[in-house]
Formats: C-alpha cells, sequence, structure tokens
C-alpha cells in the first residue's frame, strides 16, 4: 500500500450506501472491474474543496474522457459525506465543486474502517481475487499526480503476453534449381551437378545446396558421341 499515514487496512469488504439526498444505492462492487477513487469530505472542510474539485477534473473525467486508464480499466471517483447535518451546505458544497457521485456515509462508518482520522481523506481501491484492496491511502492531499500514478499502475503488469498476440502469416514459397557442369578430353571426363532447393518466407530467403561431382580418367567416348556436325562426304 502507498501511503504517507498506512492507517488503512490493506483490503477491505465491499460496502453499499446511499446516495446523497436519495434513496438509491450505491455498492462498491458495481465497479469491481476497474479502480475506485473514495474521497471523504464534509462541508465544513475547507482544504477538502480542493481536493474534491481536482478529483471530479483530473481524475473522474480525465480518465472517463481516455476511457479509462493505460490498461483499458475504467476509472470512479466516489465523494463521501461523512456530515449528515445541513444538507443545504453540502449541496453548495457539491455544486462548487462538481462532484458528481455522492454517498452518505452516516456515521462515517466506511471511514472508520478504512481508519480515517482527519479529512481530507483519499483512498484507492482495486479488486482483485475477490477482495478490495487498499493500494493508496493518504489523510491531506499530495496532489492529483500521486493519485494518477497509483491509478496508472492497476493492470498495467497484465497486458497480453506475446504468446496471446495473433499470429501472422508469412507468405512462403518453394522452389528447386539445378545446374550441371562438364569438361571433357580424350582421356578425362569431369561432370559437376548442383540441385538447390530455395525456400522463401516473406521477405527472408533460404538456400540448400546439394552437390554431385565426378571424374573418370582415361576416358575414351565412341567417336560417335560428341560428334555434333560432320562434314558431308
Amino acid at each position: 500500500m502507498n501511503s504517507a499515514l498506512a492507517q488503512a487496512p490493506a483490503s477491505i469488504p465491499p460496502f453499499t450506501l446511499k446516495k446523497f439526498e436519495g434513496d438509491e444505492t450505491v455498492s462498491l462492487d458495481q465497479f469491481s472491474d476497474g479502480v475506485v477513487v473514495l474521497d471523504f469530505f464534509a462541508y465544513w472542510c475547507v482544504p477538502c474543496r480542493k481536493v474534491s474539485t481536482e478529483l471530479e477534473e483530473h481524475v473522474q473525467q480525465f480518465y472517463a474522457g481516455k476511457n479509462g486508464n493505460p490498461a483499458g480499466k475504467p476509472v470512479q471517483v466516489l465523494s463521501l459525506n461523512i456530515e449528515q447535518g445541513r444538507a443545504a451546505r453540502t449541496r453548495q458544497y457539491i455544486r462548487q465543486t462538481g462532484a458528481s457521485l455522492v454517498l452518505d456515509d452516516v456515521g462515517g462508518r466506511v471511514y472508520k474502517a478504512l481508519g480515517g482520522r482527519g479529512i481530507p481523506y483519499v483512498i484507492v481501491l482495486a479488486k482483485e481475487s475477490n477482495q478490495w484492496n487498499v493500494l493508496y491511502a493518504h489523510a491531506g492531499y499530495e496532489g492529483v499526480e500521486k493519485i494518477r500514478t497509483v491509478i496508472d499502475s492497476v493492470g498495467a503488469a497484465t497486458g497480453r503476453s506475446p504468446a496471446d498476440a495473433p499470429a501472422v502469416s508469412l507468405p512462403t514459397t518453394h522452389a528447386v534449381e539445378i545446374g550441371s557442369d562438364g569438361l571433357w578430353s580424350n582421356d578425362i571426363l569431369l561432370t559437376d551437378t548442383t540441385a538447390t532447393h530455395v525456400y522463401t518466407l516473406g521477405k527472408t530467403e533460404f538456400r540448400t545446396s546439394y552437390s554431385f561431382s565426378t571424374l573418370e580418367v582415361d576416358y575414351n567416348p565412341a567417336e560417335e558421341a560428341f560428334v555434333f556436325w560432320r562434314e558431308p562426304a
């Protein structure tokens, strides 16, 4: 776990909370295929305003525009309100920060389970092996780049291996080349025969040659064997 204040547990069970001023519930497991950023806040927390604003703009909207992190994991920011009094002030906070998905953490149940000791408090979660792991936890604010570095690391080691890559079919050709040379006189016959197998794979050529040579001494062929033209009688 990456944290300046490592008070959070290594993993947490999934939770379900109601949306702010609504009856609709949102479960952590709805986002099990991606990365979840928890932003704990209260309307009276002055530094929380900067955190909530930047997480909405530079995390939620940033990754939505890129269809997830570099590994294609969707990213969701959940703004968790730990102050249930003075709802009008909380509504004003939400308008000013642009927080798009706000849940009521009644009594700070989730906040306490994650070791909360102060706000702003930012947690980054990802699900692996059927449990939600805490990848980052910090009370205070280290900046959006720190959080995005953690988000970008999720799924980075699970990219497609070379064995999973689609096979590339290259054109292949086969050919055979045969050449023969000979040298002879009245008492010597020398022959050299070469057969070459040419195999081409894409733009690469492989050549395999086989040679056979003969040498005969005291060679005395029949006269008619090499007569190609004779002066008429």
